[in-house]
Order: structure tokens, then sequence, then C-alpha cells
């Protein structure tokens, strides 16, 4: 294929496919939820089209406040978590809000993560 280097998850593609599949008839089908809210695993045939497909600047403004959300609950301290969540809640009703601003929330969110863990990190190392 032109020098292109395949995705890693290509070879299993037919396991990530009944997977989806599984999940979609169970959510969707039995459960009842929109197909849209149904989360599949996808499939990038191209290790360039994975990476752009998950380059935080190609992302919706959905996507990115999902990605939020999620990096958010897996902050413990609450005085960080706080002015962040009330900056997600604010995303949320003003839906018509910069995409620009919501990418500064995440990066923020991700450099605070980092230095937390490396306090955390040296703090054990010298007991």
């Amino acid at each position: 294929m032109d020098g292109l280097e395949l995705d890693k998850d290509l070879p299993n593609y037919e396991e990530i496919l009944q997977n989806n599949r599984r999940k979609l008839l169970s959510e969707h089908f039995i459960d009842g939820k929109k197909r849209t809210e149904v989360e599949v695993q996808r499939l990038y045939v191209t290790v360039q089209e994975r990476a752009a497909a998950e380059d935080i600047k190609n992302a919706t403004k959905e996507e990115i406040l999902k990605r939020i959300e999620d990096k958010l609950q897996q902050i413990f301290d609450e005085e960080v978590r706080g002015p962040l969540s009330s900056k997600l809640e604010y995303f949320k009703a003003h839906p018509s809000k910069a995409k620009k601003e919501a990418l500064l929330v995440l990066q923020r969110i991700s450099k605070r993560k980092t230095v937390l863990f490396l306090k955390l990190r040296f703090k054990n190392t010298e007991n």
C-alpha cells in the first residue's frame, strides 16, 4: 500500500467487528439506547488514519467535552477538579462557545494531572 504502515488493530478486525455488533445488539436493540449513544471501537486501516482521527484538533466539540469529562473523573483532588468541572458545565450549557476554549481546558487538565502524578510519585519516593 504505497509504503503506508498498517494499523496495529487491523489483524484483529474480525474480533473488533464482532464485539461492535454484540455491543450494538445489546445496548441499542435490548437496552434501548439511541444508536448514536452506543460507543463502538473504531477500526483504522493505516497508522496515519488513526493519528488523524485521534488528533484532538480534528475532534468535534462533543468529543472534546467527553474527553474532558473522562479526564475529570480521573482527578481525585477536589480543589483541582471543582473549577474544571464548573468550566465543563459552562461549556455544556453554552454550546455555541468556541471549540478552542474547550481544547484549552483539556490541555489544562492534562497538565494538572501530570503535575499531580509527579508530586505524588516524588512524595512516595521520599518515604
